[in-house]
């Protein structure tokens, strides 16, 4: 059977947490890192749905699968604004996060970092609601403090930009494992 040139929401519905992740090739990879800059943050990440539990899982992260995020970090979806960002499908800016009686403390937690701001837009897979993109400015030892503190709304639309473009260089990554079939 021929792929359809596009995938269906069906097709992307269906797909383990393990294969998005293997849709993290270098190109993602490489378009995901060349966003953080211009938006300021010290992390880009992408979370999706677990479709086996109710969580989001840290499916790609800009310090990449060796670090302590990629597929080890879950967020449950009654908690965190991440979680709320997905539920709602509705942007977040964030301008000092630790005030924020949303927020969960647990990403920093695991990871050992305070987060300062954060900005979150929904994130879509072939026209399928897969998760979150969001971006970060942390406070930690692995991390340069940002270009400039705070998140604006040219942030936001920059964001929103990422993740329609890394939606749609993963939407290549998986047409071209389809065809690799």
């Amino acid at each position: 059977m021929t792929p359809s040139p596009n995938p269906s929401a069906r097709e992307v519905g269906s797909l383990t947490i393990a294969e998005l992740h293997g849709l993290g090739d270098e190109v993602v990879r490489s378009l995901l890192a060349e966003f953080v800059p211009l938006t300021h943050a010290s992390e880009i990440a992408i979370w999706a749905k677990d479709p086996g539990a109710e969580e989001l899982v840290a499916l790609l992260d800009t310090s990449g699968p060796a670090g302590g995020f990629e597929m080890k970090v879950r967020q449950p979806l009654a908690e965190g604004i991440v979680s709320q960002v997905y539920r709602d499908r509705k942007n977040h800016l964030d301008q000092g996060l630790w005030r924020n009686k949303k927020r969960s403390p647990l990403v920093d937690q695991t990871l050992h970092q305070l987060t300062q701001h954060q900005m979150c837009v929904p994130f879509e897979l072939a026209g399928h609601p897969l998760g979150v993109m969001s971006a970060v400015q942390l406070t930690d030892s692995k991390h340069n403090a940002p270009s400039r503190w705070g998140f604006d709304e040219t942030d936001l639309k920059l964001l929103k930009l990422a993740a329609r473009a890394v939606g749609q260089a993963m939407e290549r990554a998986l047409l071209a494992e389809q065809l690799g079939r």
